[in-house]
């Protein structure tokens, strides 16, 4: 949050900044807290899109994984996908 506050006293205000939060574990209190926190910025817009934490275990054959998030590319690239669409005209942190 320094660094946007210092870009922006700065530029007068601009770049218009948005934080995203990556590697969340879904239902946890800390998502929730970290958003209800990053929410109160008046620096940067915090965006809808929650980049969840996956994990893949390699099993003993080594010719699969064993995911308890089951990485599904195709979901996957619908979270970036939205990533994308809700960053538009604003600078990422």
């Amino acid at each position: 949050m320094r660094l946007i506050r210092q870009a922006q006293s700065v530029r007068g205000g601009a770049p218009q900044a948005a934080i995203f939060i990556s590697r969340a574990v879904k239902g946890t209190k800390l998502l929730s807290e970290a958003i209800a926190l990053l929410s109160k910025s008046k620096e940067a817009t915090v965006l809808k899109t929650v980049i969840h934490q996956k994990q893949a275990i390699a099993t003993p054959n080594r010719d699969r994984l064993c995911s308890d998030a089951y990485l599904d590319i195709e979901e996957l690239g619908n979270v970036f996908e939205s990533l994308w669409m809700d960053s538009q005209g604003t600078l990422i942190f």
